[in-house]
């Protein structure tokens, strides 16, 4: 699982060790990282996660809680002191960059057209001066789990918007075809919920 900076996600805590690091967590107030795991590996970017909220906290020591994405960290090394894995790390911090206007623009215009293009401008409420524009975009597009770690990974913010606007550019054909085949169905009344995630399609963006 990828975690954003900024964005809020529920966890439901189940296994042992994790119902150790989230308590530890809780108890010296503590943030915890995420990182993506694969072929029974991890990556070496994450992102530090904060609980925000206990939502809900079961007999039997499960909880489901909410968690905020706080700031990208790259493992240095990893160690096992307790039941779950701890690591030292490095903070990773953006270059700055100056993001051209032509570019912002251009990315605002895309996903304005993605939104309509799936009947969701209720969604299009944005800051376009938020500090972080694209992982806040992000979060809200059918991005497959390697293509959130590349955006993760990518240490510019004009370099994480082109990103996005690629990916954008490339999808709202294919966005605009489903949302009409899923009108057509619907005003025959058949089935009421059978529009396919998008990330099913999709190509890996290099």
């Amino acid at each position: 699982m990828v975690l954003f900076p900024t964005e809020q996600l529920p966890l439901h805590i189940f296994e042992p060790k994790y119902k150790d690091m989230i308590h530890h967590c809780l108890t010296t107030q503590s943030p915890f990282g995420m990182v993506l795991t694969y072929n029974n590996g991890i990556t070496q970017t994450g992102c530090s996660a904060i609980i925000v909220r206990k939502i809900k906290e079961y007999e039997d020591g499960k909880r489901d809680i909410l968690v905020r994405g706080q700031e990208r960290f790259q493992i240095n090394k990893i160690q096992q002191e307790f039941a779950y894995f701890t690591a030292d790390v490095t903070w990773l911090v953006d270059k700055e960059a100056t993001i051209p206007q032509s570019l912002k623009l251009r990315f605002l215009a895309l996903y304005t057209k993605w939104m309509e293009a799936l009947h969701q401008k209720q969604h299009l409420l944005l800051n376009p001066e938020e500090d972080r524009l694209s992982f806040v975009v992000g979060r809200n597009l059918p991005l497959k789990p390697e293509q959130k770690q590349i955006l993760l990974q990518i240490g510019s913010e004009v370099e994480r918007l082109s990103f996005l606007s690629d990916y954008l550019t490339k999808y709202i054909p294919e966005a605009s075809e489903m949302a009409e085949t899923k009108r057509l169905i619907q005003s025959d009344g058949h089935f009421e919920n059978i529009f396919p995630d998008l990330d099913h399609n999709q190509d890996n963006l290099d």
